[in-house]
């Protein structure tokens, strides 16, 4: 009888290294480091119950699906079938695991090292430790993906495992000390350089590692090693060894060092060059910390508008007081305001944390621990806290330290939450007075005679006495050599700051300061600058920039990174530039003040757009017998594919631009190449966006056919059309737009064309349940192909023709056609045609009750939508896999279910919800 049958199964659980399960003494199989981790999550807490809310947290951090209660319901389906149901509980409000501590080798761990510290014979512990260390496999949690057991469990336990590393060396040395034991000295040597290695920073091994090379005879080496481990030391955090290290440098020489202070953190960013004026702001400052409790925490919150100035007071201020706090100066950026999302008070708290050299192990996980450990820390210590840039009260609050700390926050808000609750105090930060603002520029540019003071003032009225334009203009002002300043003023009287006094932030509208950089540039870049401002998509690769302006691809790289060092675009990611919507406002006021050729360069993109995404369909292994694109215009340089995944990556990465210019080139009037364009983009629209967005796109295609005159054209808009309003499900309108795209290639006598509508045609029937009309235009269309040697546009048909016979139950003869369809699959480029019909063949399977067949070519069907980027379809054909299993096996259905619950929530983008509601339906009727 097995174990199973006695009672309860008996369960092991490995943490420690590779997360792995057996029961009854079979390994389980655990699909997916999300499995993987749920299961090592719950089995820390070995038979109490977790929390939902904290499961979700723990598995999937702060990036949780859009459906986090239903994805968890699928892990726990999973784990309940991979274990047994029997091992996992539903409790009230979450689940546990059915084990004992002694069946997870992390609580055992933990239970033998306890055992080993509160035994009293050094005999007993070692054979504690020992025993305990047998269970370390390696790295613990390893091949899970959980921020929470790698940031707070991992840590936690690699610090014990070297802590008990570090006991069974001391214990073994004081059994060496007694017995005159030398036998095992290399083999520790070995270990401990081993573990020296792998933690190059934990002094503590060092130390047990240099004592023991001085008691081998090697001690000119243990001073050596000593010397590199404090060039280390220095190098990776500016301090002295630590007074363990420092204690072994004492036995190898016979002296004895000097005991260092901990250093104290001094984050302060550099004081600002040439600060001007802020003399009764500074003073107000001045009296606020001369006024302190020192018992108590006192907070001063610095705000005003964008560009006023208000980080480089607290810099200044932060460095004038600087020695009043000797035990250190914190300083973080929160964030609250700018291009990037504002920092949440837990990492910021983990940042603070980390300067004031807690280590990492020691850092509790949620807010409120975090919190209360840095007040413990920094209890009465004399410390200055910055806290720039902060967005609300409830960002600041946590971050607020205990007693005797100052702390200083900028903010364009007036946190008025800190001073109801907390006693902050408010200080309002307003543009430069005028006699300031003339010291500033006077200051930066050298202008100080007399006659120039007007001329200053009134440049900086025109910069509305704001900081920030002051700064900027006064360094375009010093860079123009012989450039006198009355015409500068002259300038900015023509481009006044209107937006100034048009927001409450006077920093938002810089056009005249974005004119001095603008005029910085030679006549290529600028252009390049102007042109970008028409470019539909948010983000642009150097090559898109070239097809702009006519450049090669090179030269446009160049200028891209000269407009980047001007700050007028930026390189938002590897090789891929944006522009500032207020600099592309900008750009585009000064296109339409130049005499660029605009038409021109609209012609130029949409080619490059065209022709590149002819590259990309062919790596595809999409040729049509159709042709419908011109040759590139002189010049046009398109793209390149290595491979299908680059081809594809590309259109997913594009795709928004590419409809942007397809709406565009419509309106600007360039009919043909929009809809060319737009023809192009039906796979991967159908791929990628959803039906209607994909119907917008084709209509504006179709007009633009239509305009042009051509035929062809036109022709293959309209069946295109035809396929969106299908998609839609308005068969109606599909069947009036394909029988006129069957009479316009009838018109023009276009066989392949007319192949291509019949076939649609026949889909089209299918669906409406009309099967002899169906196999009628399916065969016709195959004739004419078959005919042509078309194997791409056969491979399709036959596909569509099998699948009409499986609607109608002729089983049979959709297999043998799915056949015929997979046997010329095999020499196409193009993976689609071999994914439909794989999937085809499984329903026909199915039909024939050969369900095991079926099994392979739904799977096949699902491998080859994912690896082509199609989830949509894979989950398709996965439900359909459950479904076949459903009534002779309804844990295999059940199982196939479960697995495309779990296709949907790795890739489901919201195109998958409809699929998500019927997969969770079969489910809940299991």
């Amino acid at each position: 009888m097995t174990a199973r049958g006695l009672g309860r199964p008996q369960v092991a659980i490995r943490l420690l290294g590779a997360v792995a399960v057996r029961v009854d003494g079979r390994a389980i199989e655990l699909g997916g480091d999300r499995l993987r981790s749920l299961l090592a999550i719950l089995a820390l807490t070995a038979g109490d119950s977790v929390p939902t809310a904290l499961l979700v947290e723990r598995i999937w951090g702060e990036s949780p699906p859009a459906n986090a209660g239903p994805s968890l319901h699928t892990l726990m389906t999973r784990l309940r079938r991979a274990v047994g149901a029997e091992l996992v509980a539903t409790g009230p409000t979450g689940y546990s695991l059915r084990v004992e501590p002694e069946q997870v080798d992390v609580l055992r761990f933990a239970r033998l090292l306890r055992t080993g510290a509160q035994s009293r014979e050094r005999v007993k512990e070692r054979a504690a430790i020992d025993e305990a260390l047998l269970l370390w496999g390696g790295r613990p949690f390893a091949g899970v993906r959980s921020d929470w057991l790698e940031s707070i469990e991992l840590p936690r336990l690699e610090e014990q495992y070297l802590a008990a590393v570090e006991r069974r060396f001391d214990l073994r040395s004081l059994d060496r000390a007694s017995q005159n034991d030398a036998q095992s000295l290399g083999e520790e040597l070995s270990e401990l350089r081993r573990l020296t290695v792998a933690y190059p920073l934990r002094e503590s091994l060092w130390a047990r590692f240099l004592r023991l090379l001085a008691r081998s005879g090697r001690a000119a080496e243990a001073l050596e090693l000593y010397d590199e481990m404090r060039a280390r030391i220095a190098d990776g955090f500016g301090v002295d060894p630590g007074a363990e290290l420092r204690a072994v440098y004492d036995e190898l020489t016979g002296t004895r060092t000097r005991p260092s202070r901990r250093v104290a953190p001094s984050q302060l960013p550099s004081d600002v060059l040439g600060f001007t004026g802020r003399r009764e702001l500074l003073a107000e400052l001045d009296g606020v910390l001369a006024g302190r409790d020192p018992e108590s925490t006192v907070a001063v919150v610095l705000h005003g508008p964008g560009g006023v100035g208000k980080t480089s007071l607290a810099v200044h201020w932060s460095h004038l007081v600087a020695e009043q706090f000797p035990d250190g100066l914190l300083f973080m950026d929160l964030g609250g305001y700018g291009p990037g999302a504002p920092v949440d008070p837990p990492v910021a708290l983990g940042y603070l944390l980390h300067a004031l050299g807690v280590p990492a192990s020691q850092i509790p996980a949620e807010v409120g621990g975090r919190s209360a450990l840095l007040r413990s820390t920094l209890a009465g210590q004399r410390v200055l806290v910055v806290l720039d840039n902060a967005l609300n009260a409830e960002q600041v609050r946590p971050l607020l330290p205990g007693m005797g700390a100052v702390v200083l926050i900028t903010s364009r808000s007036r946190l008025r939450g800190l001073v109801a609750r907390e006693g902050a105090r408010q200080v309002a930060i307003d543009q430069l007075s005028t006699a300031d603002a003339r010291s500033l520029l006077s200051g930066r540019i050298g202008l100080l005679d007399s006659g120039n003071v007007q001329l200053l003032d009134q440049l900086a009225e025109r910069c509305n006495h704001l900081p920030l334009a002051l700064v900027i203009a006064a360094e375009q002002v010093a860079r123009r050599s012989g450039s006198a300043l009355a015409e500068l003023v002259g300038e900015l009287t023509e481009h006044q700051l209107d937006a100034f006094d048009a927001s409450d932030d006077p920093a938002t509208d810089l056009r005249a300061v974005f004119s001095w950089s603008y005029r910085t540039l030679d006549p290529e870049a600028a252009r390049l600058f102007r042109m970008l401002s028409i470019y539909p998509g948010r983000r642009f690769a150097p090559q898109a920039a070239a097809a702009l302006t006519g450049h090669d691809a090179r030269t446009a790289g160049k200028l891209l990174r000269r407009l980047a060092d001007l700050h007028l675009a930026v390189e938002a990611s590897a090789n891929r530039f944006q522009l500032h919507d207020l600099l592309r406002a900008y750009a585009a006021e000064e296109l339409a003040k130049a005499t660029d050729d605009v038409d021109a360069a609209w012609e130029r993109l949409l080619d490059w757009a065209v022709q590149s995404a002819v590259a990309a369909r062919l790596v595809l292994g999409e040729p049509r017998k159709l042709h419908y694109v011109e040759q590139p215009l002189p010049g046009t340089v398109p793209l390149t594919f290595a491979d299908q995944p680059a081809a594809r990556a590309w259109f997913d990465l594009e795709l928004r631009g590419l409809m942007a210019m397809v709406l565009s080139g419509a309106a600007r009037g360039m009919h043909a190449q929009a809809a060319r364009l737009g023809l192009l983009l039906w796979n991967a629209l159908s791929r990628l966006v959803s039906p209607d967005e994909a119907l917008a796109i084709q209509q504006v295609a179709a007009e633009s056919a239509r305009l042009v005159g051509d035929p062809m054209l036109a022709a293959l808009a309209t069946n295109q059309l035809a396929t969106s309003h299908g998609a839609r499900g308005d068969l109606v309108q599909a069947d009036a737009e394909l029988t006129r795209a069957l009479e316009m290639f009838t018109r023009i006598g276009n066989q392949a064309g007319i192949a291509l509508v019949r076939g649609n045609l026949g889909f089209l029937r299918q669906l409406e349940g009309t099967y002899d009309e169906a196999v009628e235009h399916q065969r016709a269309a195959l004739e004419i192909t078959r005919a042509q040697q078309d194997d791409h546009a056969t491979a399709g048909l036959l596909n569509n023709l099998a699948m009409t016979y499986n609607e109608s139950g002729r089983y049979a003869d959709a297999r043998l056609t799915a056949i015929e369809c997979v046997r010329i699959c095999k020499d196409l480029t193009d993976l689609r045609p071999l994914c439909y019909v794989n999937d085809t063949l499984g329903q026909a399977y199915v039909g024939l009750g050969e369900i095991e067949l079926a099994t392979e070519r739904f799977a096949a069907a699902v491998m080859l939508n994912l690896r082509i980027g199609s989830p949509a379809a894979a989950v398709g054909a996965q439900v359909r896999l459950g479904r076949a299993w459903q009534g002779t096996d309804d844990a295999a259905a059940e199982q196939a279910w479960i697995y495309a619950l779990e296709l949907i929530d790795d890739h489901g983008q919201g195109l998958l919800d409809d699929l998500r509601a019927e997969v969770e339906d079969l489910l809940a009727r299991t």
